[in-house]
């Protein structure tokens, strides 16, 4: 049987050994140490079994320098726009998991799309929304169907100006660590060649179109401000607010409307009622205390729920074609088939192990 063996910086190894925190005696390697001091290459099964013990993505020890999960390009939102402190293990390797698929995108995509900051000098929401809207060719407004055909119909109008989404609520297959809702509810990476979306899955169908919709505004404006550690409220933050919740329901579809009528418009536009209270307080249909009690009610009833609510299990044949964005995979099969990556390698790209890549295979009918 042959060994397959991989190139790897021993420096990038070290990196994420140590911030594992985990004593490299205790992660079991035969060799580690030489490998460590560049003496020798490992396997990829050691590659695998490092990454398992310190919780990190394959894909980054296989990288020539270390990811930064901190650069400027980063953004992402939280349940009620809170500020965000600190960062779990979970939702870093989630963000160093995207960025290494964008790694690899940035390599095999050419071109740069135009939109990229096409609004960046823009500060009226209506026209904004308005020409996202047109540039997307989205219905208006968007209903009809239910809140997955909908959030269906927005993910594929993205994808098709360029933008990969990605899903999961959890860190890549691992049930063990699951993405926490309270934490974070999406990111975008900025990029002019390969943009990335990625939508937490343990959020609504309604709280994801909102999600996919705000990142999606994000990039049209071009913004670079770091999300990380800072008060979440900023202006620009309120204007992509602003213009998203244009896209969800414009101005004047609310401006005869009143708070008894919450529950109907949610129903009708697939949106969480949060977004319709808040586009009645814009049409200035309601006063900000109004606004603020009903706020504080959603946000009582969305604690209540989510401490009686369990994980969900999904069938994987059918979760994992959504979790993973199909242009993203067609371009890993590409590159297979151009000789630009090995299979071994298209495994550790993607993210998933042999029988994964066979499900996505059949999905994309290769």
């Amino acid at each position: 049987m042959v060994t397959t063996r991989v190139v790897i910086n021993p420096n990038v190894l070290k990196h994420y050994i140590v911030r594992s925190n985990i004593d490299p005696v205790e992660i079991g390697v035969n060799g580690l140490d030489e490998i460590l001091a560049g003496k020798r290459q490992p396997t990829f099964n050691q590659i695998s079994s490092i990454a398992k013990k310190t919780h990190t993505p394959t894909g980054l020890l296989l990288l020539p320098e270390v990811v930064n999960t901190g650069r400027s390009r980063l953004r992402f939102r939280t349940i009620g726009s809170g500020a965000v402190k600190t960062v779990s293990a979970e939702l870093r390797d989630t963000i160093a998991e995207m960025q290494s698929k964008q790694d690899f995108l940035h390599e095999e995509v050419e071109g740069n799309l135009g939109f990229i900051g096409r609004y960046s000098g823009t500060r009226d929401a209506r026209v904004v929304a308005q020409r996202i809207r047109e540039y997307l060719e989205l219905p208006c407004p968007l209903e009809g169907g239910t809140p997955q055909e909908v959030l269906n119909g927005v993910r594929r109008a993205v994808g098709d100006i360029g933008i990969y989404v990605f899903f999961n609520g959890k860190v890549k297959d691992n049930t063990h660590r699951r993405l926490s809702l309270d934490e974070f509810r999406g990111f975008v990476l900025a990029d002019s060649k390969a943009p990335v979306i990625f939508i937490n899955g343990c959020d609504s169908k309604r709280g994801q179109l909102f999600t996919l919709i705000h990142e999606t505004v994000h990039l049209f404006i071009g913004s670079e401000e770091i999300m990380e550690g800072i008060d979440y409220v900023t202006p620009e933050e309120a204007f992509v607010n602003a213009v998203t919740g244009e896209i969800l329901i414009p101005q004047g579809r609310v401006k005869n409307q009143e708070l008894r009528d919450v529950s109907d418009l949610a129903e009708r536009y697939k949106v969480s009622e949060a977004v319709v209270v808040r586009r009645l307080y814009d049409a200035t249909r309601i006063s900000h205390a109004e606004y603020e009690r009903y706020m504080d009610y959603l946000d009582s009833q969305y604690r209540k729920n989510s401490q009686q609510g369990g994980a969900k299990r999904g069938n994987y044949r059918t979760a994992l074609p959504y979790r993973i964005d199909s242009r993203f995979f067609r371009t890993v099969q590409n590159a297979v088939e151009s000789s630009h990556i090995t299979p071994t390698e298209a495994l550790s790209i993607v993210g998933v192990g042999y029988k994964g890549y066979r499900v996505l295979a059949q999905k994309a009918g290769r």
